[in-house]
């Protein structure tokens, strides 16, 4: 069953079906898979099993190579070749990708039976898209069988004729003619336009799609685009098997099964002999004699040039004569109704005589040792394909783009309340190290899945978090806007509030990114530290889809003052147990009033956009703003908000919320232990 391309569960399922006391499981039939493939195999690489199969199953193959890493890879099955020498007359290639781990594009050529039914030709693996590649294809392609053109003579009148018409119904739009004529007609228009495509035998196919359906139907067999060679070649050879069978049946309807809207008198001596699909065009031509009443003037003849079919005036004559559509005038194509003494072909390729055999036999002598090496290789690898030397070229990695920087760990790093409260407990002789140790902290697995965005919208009003603000503040906040906590949700909560949307998360770090680079100077003063600097840099240059990881976050207040700055508008923190307010380092215009926005710390992991009612209280400013605001020449800003900051000094229970940046640690009543952000 896996030979037939079943996939592991359906085998479970009929194991089942077979022996209801069966108690195999997934693994089992994995393992079982893995085992004959491990037996198939005997020891032998990837491309010796995949040249020992070709061999067994007696396809033609070339390949070409760079040292001994296979570079190109043209294959074709044998009764593939022989359809081909039958209906050899319309081939369409095109490429597809992502269908392999080298990340080659797959070169498909396919042609078209009498019965209009597409088969393939050949699989040509490229290692680029080059005319070198291309030409190497086709040779290898030609070398077992010479194309026909089978093209006629140019009709060109009625194109010019339409063309005037043309010209003369719009010549009021000269502009629009011209881009007509240079961008399209002058450079391309034998390639779409009747008058040219309809010169030649096409059988119907002026566009690509049977290769791109050939794609599709290819792409839905493999399942994968990190197939190797060996496993692509056995879903194509499964392919290839289903093809002929499809084939085969679609001969035996042609020769069997009459249809009744071909009981026509002209069809007499074609029914049974000629395509359905040949049948079905005369039909057409027939309702179109009928209808419009053609003669040779009229008639165009495309269906003649086109098809190589008896077209309308040419039905007329016969109808006139009183006689059916002679067979002969069809052409061969559309006649062939199987593939019996094809088999038997010798595929155009003719046993060495002596004078060859001797002629090489002289040549090898003069050989020096090397080349001599080398025809052994060759040699052995005829005889035996399980001996080659060949690699498969190696996978082709993703270089666009910045290398993602994976964050390993799994635990978050504890927040400074934690520390606080665990220092608590903590002997006075014990390491600062075993305090962090001690904190197991774990992430929140469903945060995700609590908070995700209702459908067609992108963030939404809610007040599920008013319980999780201090009781003073409470009734300054009319609501409060949540946004997908996925790492970004301090970004997003401010792209909401500024107005770029929820999924503007990127754009908001690509600001604060370039504000922390233009005025570096201050806010390195303003941080003490520069390795913090460096840790804020690294953790607004994160720009990658999914969850972001912890040391990407926002962190207060040190983006706050980026923030302020950056938007030109005063920024409010609210959470549980901090209140601070920002104010920028740099002020457009004294007299205008910034605008005021603010954000909420919810759950010790998670921000929210928070709106304020106008007669909100304003928290402390940040004591990093009092420090610079002189060298920044932004004291003034401080007066037009001092009357709010007094006023929210009243609140009952400010006390016990830190207005402060930093929250110090002690361990005993002199010694500090660190200054911790939140």
């Amino acid at each position: 069953m896996s030979k037939s391309l079943v996939k592991p569960r359906d085998i479970l399922v009929t194991i089942k079906d077979r022996d209801a006391m069966n108690v195999s499981t997934m693994k089992t039939i994995y393992n079982a898979r893995i085992r004959n493939r491990t037996k198939e195999f005997a020891g032998r690489t990837q491309m010796q099993q995949l040249l020992t199969k070709l061999s067994e199953h007696n396809y033609i193959e070339w390949h070409r190579t760079f040292g001994d890493i296979v570079t190109d890879l043209f294959w074709t099955h044998p009764i593939n070749i022989d359809i081909l020498r039958t209906f050899p007359h319309v081939l369409i290639m095109d490429c597809t990708y992502k269908t392999n781990r080298y990340r080659f594009p797959l070169l498909q050529i396919v042609g078209v039976t009498s019965t209009n039914m597409t088969f393939s030709v050949a699989y040509v693996y490229m290692n680029a898209e080059k005319e070198d590649n291309y030409t190497w294809a086709l040779t290898a392609l030609r070398s077992d069988r010479l194309l026909d053109d089978n093209c006629l003579p140019e009709t060109e009148e009625e194109y010019w004729c339409c063309l005037r018409q043309i010209e003369s119904k719009f010549s009021e739009f000269q502009k629009a003619l011209e881009y007509i004529h240079e961008n399209w007609l002058n450079p391309f228009k034998d390639r779409f336009v009747a008058a040219w495509t309809d010169t030649c035998m096409h059988l119907g196919s002026t566009t690509s799609n049977r290769a791109e359906s050939a794609h599709a139907k290819l792409k839905r067999q493999l399942r994968s685009s990190q197939l190797n060679f060996e496993r692509s070649w056995v879903t194509i050879h499964s392919l290839f098997e289903l093809e002929h069978t499809e084939i085969k049946a679609s001969f035996e309807k042609s020769r069997c099964f009459i249809q009744h809207r071909f009981r026509h008198p002209e069809l007499r001596e074609l029914v049974g002999f000629v395509s359905i699909k040949a049948l079905s065009v005369i039909v057409c031509e027939l309702e179109r004699l009928e209808t419009d009443g053609v003669d040779a003037l009229s008639c165009g003849c495309a269906i003649r040039r086109t098809h190589q079919l008896p077209c309308a005036h040419e039905i007329a004559e016969y109808r006139e004569r009183g006689v059916p559509i002679p067979l002969d005038v069809m052409h061969s194509h559309w006649r062939k109704l199987d593939l019996i003494n094809i088999g038997n072909s010798s595929h155009g390729t003719t046993s060495p005589g002596r004078s060859q055999l001797q002629r090489f036999n002289m040549w090898y002598a003069q050989q020096d040792g090397e080349k001599k090496r080398q025809v052994h290789m060759t040699l052995e690898e005829l005889l035996n394909p399980g001996s080659t030397v060949l690699t498969e070229p190696k996978e082709k990695l993703k270089t666009k783009g910045r290398p993602r920087k994976v964050d390993t760990s799994t635990r978050r790093l504890p927040y400074a309340f934690e520390i606080a409260e665990a220092s608590i407990a903590l002997p006075k002789n014990k390491p600062k190290q075993s305090l962090i140790a001690s904190l197991k902290i774990k992430p929140k697995k469903s945060t995700i899945a609590l908070y995700k965005p209702r459908e067609n919208q992108s963030a939404f009003d809610t007040y599920m978090h008013i319980e999780k603000f201090p009781e003073s503040i409470r009734k300054y906040i009319t609501h409060q806007t949540e946004v997908l906590p996925d790492g970004n949700c301090g970004y997003r909560a401010i792209a909401m509030a500024m107005g770029f949307g929820h999924n503007e998360w990127r754009r908001v770090r690509k600001d604060l990114l370039q504000q922390l680079h233009d005025m570096s100077s201050v806010f390195k003063k303003c941080i003490r530290e520069h390795k913090r600097y460096n840790e804020i840099e690294r953790a607004l240059n994160y720009f990658d889809d999914g969850f972001a990881p912890f040391f990407c976050w926002m962190t207060m207040p040190d983006m706050g003052h980026i923030i302020a700055t950056r938007y030109n508008v005063v920024l409010f923190l609210l959470s549980m147990r901090h209140y601070l307010t920002f104010l920028p380092f740099s002020v457009q215009s004294s007299k205008t009033k910034l605008n005021e926005i603010a954000i909420g710390f919810v759950d010790d992991d998670h921000y929210v956009q928070v709106h304020l009612s106008p007669d909100h209280h304003i928290p402390l400013v940040s004591r990093m703003w009092h420090e610079q605001s002189d060298i920044c020449n932004v004291t003034h800003l401080y007066s037009r908000y001092q009357a709010c900051v007094d006023a929210f000094q009243q609140l009952p229970g400010v006390e016990n919320v830190a207005t402060t940046d930093t929250v110090i640690l002690m361990t005993d009543e002199n010694a500090p232990v660190t200054e911790l952000r939140l």
